[in-house]
C-alpha cells in the first residue's frame, strides 16, 4: 500500500490487482495467471 500512496501523492496514473488469500505467486488459484497475462497483452496493446 505504500507504493500506492505514493503513486497517489505524486499524482501518477496506476493500475492495481489484488488477489485476496494470495501472495505474490500466479499460481495459486485457477484463473489468476490467465487473468495476469490478459491483462498485460491489453495493456500491451493499448499502449503501444
Amino acid at each position: 500500500m505504500r507504493m500506492i500512496n505514493a503513486l497517489i501523492d505524486a499524482d501518477k496514473l496506476f493500475d492495481t490487482e489484488i488477489y485476496p488469500d494470495s501472495n505474490h505467486g500466479i499460481y495459486q488459484r485457477k484463473n489468476t495467471r490467465l487473468q495476469l497475462y490478459r491483462r498485460m497483452t491489453a495493456f500491451i496493446l493499448e499502449n503501444l
